[in-house]
């Protein structure tokens, strides 16, 4: 092999076995092999690929993108997210607004068909919030007399409300490590870790 070998490594999982087949190949010769992660463990970075013993890469998705959300009235909407929430306007014109949370964006589309009244289910949105500034937030979400749909039961601290459309939103202060803490003092029944 010399630096100009060139390296394609491909995996699939192998049903619910746990096992992860992964197929490496080169224009090296007598070396492309089939390798059975779980023994070996294979890590591939000239395309930027990487591997783990027993886990399969699921790395076509890179993040969020941005959340959607379908509103009825544009301009309320608009001043209760920046005003309210306090997120940063970045675009606004007749239909929509794009509107920054930290490093991810929120777009406000305007939608005839918009529902008024929230969803039976558990499906949210969270945004984050510093710990040492959680309760000054939450205390100014709360002065503009949000409806609050769930009292916080989980890690961290947490005020879960309404907007004006019934979409339910969680003002949280922790991030995955902190939850992931959480579970291993006390696990969920049935819990598996994958990290």
């Amino acid at each position: 092999m010399n630096d100009r070998t060139t390296w394609r490594v491909f995996s699939h999982a192998l049903g619910d076995s746990g096992y992860v087949l992964v197929m490496v190949f080169t224009d090296a010769p007598n070396v492309a092999d089939e390798v059975d992660c779980r023994q070996t463990g294979i890590l591939a970075e000239n395309q930027g690929v990487r591997g783990g013993v027993g886990k399969e890469d699921n790395s076509m998705v890179s993040g969020i993108n941005h959340i959607t959300l379908a509103v009825s009235d544009l301009e309320r909407s608009f001043r209760f997210y920046t005003r309210v929430v306090g997120l940063k306007p970045v675009a606004k014109w007749s239909g929509g607004a794009y509107l920054l949370a930290g490093e991810g964006w929120v777009c406000l589309s305007l939608d005839a068909g918009k529902r008024s009244e929230p969803e039976p289910e558990y499906t949210h949105i969270a945004f984050s919030v510093e710990k040492g500034s959680f309760n000054e937030s939450a205390e100014a979400i709360r002065s503009h007399n949000v409806r609050i749909w769930k009292e916080n039961q989980s890690e961290g601290d947490s005020l879960y409300f309404l907007d004006p459309d019934g979409h339910k939103l969680e003002l949280h202060a922790g991030d995955l490590q902190t939850r992931l803490a959480a579970l291993r003092e006390q696990p969920y029944e049935g819990l598996e870790l994958y990290v």
